[in-house]
């Protein structure tokens, strides 16, 4: 009896271990000027029903920052260019180079599903942005193209 209480506590044990975390897994990727991106997420509300996500890659301290209105799974087409950036900065926090969008272009962000038991929102997103200001050592336009993305929805207020 002792053996198969083990067996059994074992068995549970090591599935709990083998199960993904979700809050470890949280990313916001994409192919960035031709190149793998990654950054890590974070994310707020704002305004009540605003999705502002964060990723932060801290090769190079870039930012990609957006905001979408989360009603779950759906497609947002960011028109305004106030609803994403992506900027650069220093060791310091000192901005080196900043990005508008670029409303010129088609630029969307999809939640592909959304599981609310655990606040997990996964989707997909293509973001084209002009710089507005950083040297000649950085690009005239940045292109996130194929993004993905896994975050975690706060709870609303």
């Amino acid at each position: 009896m002792f053996v198969a209480a083990i067996c059994v506590m074992s068995a549970f044990s090591c599935k709990k271990d083998n199960q993904p975390n979700p809050v470890q897994d949280l990313f916001v990727g994409a192919k960035f000027q031709g190149i793998n991106w990654l950054g890590q997420p974070s994310t707020s509300i704002e305004n009540g029903d605003t999705l502002k996500v964060i990723g932060f890659r801290s090769e190079g301290n870039e930012y990609l920052v957006f905001r979408i209105r989360f009603k779950g799974v759906g497609t947002d087409t960011l028109k305004n260019a106030s609803q994403a950036s992506y900027y650069t900065t220093d060791g310091s926090g000192a901005k080196t180079s900043s990005y508008k969008l670029d409303v010129t272009k088609t630029n969307t962000v999809t939640i592909t599903s959304f599981d609310p038991s655990i606040d997990i929102a996964r989707g997909d997103f293509q973001l084209y942005f002009v710089k507005t200001s950083g040297g000649s050592a950085f690009n005239n336009t940045a292109t996130f193209a194929n993004g993905k993305l896994w975050v975690q929805v706060p709870v609303k207020p």
